[in-house]
């Protein structure tokens, strides 16, 4: 959400829907493979930038603030209503 590139495990992004080469940097669980993903993101300034300008439109379209309370509301609705 703030606009930086973003690099991560595959478990840490987990229940994000995040694509790897689209939204951030993802790697494997293995050491050597998230220092690759690092090293990707910090060798490519065009890419890291491209990737976090995706990722910040991403969480605004999905994860905004207003966007999560008008989903628990509709949640709760239907809850309510039965």
């Amino acid at each position: 959400a703030h606009g930086v590139p973003v690099v991560s495990t595959v478990a840490g992004a987990e229940g994000l829907n995040l694509q790897s080469g689209t939204h951030a940097f993802l790697s494997h669980e293995a050491a050597d493979a998230f220092v690759n993903s690092c090293l990707k993101c910090l060798r490519n300034r065009d890419e890291a930038h491209r990737r976090s300008t995706l990722l910040k439109a991403f969480i605004e379209e999905h994860y905004d603030r207003q966007v999560v309370i008008n989903r628990l509301q509709k949640t709760f609705r239907m809850l309510v209503a039965g």
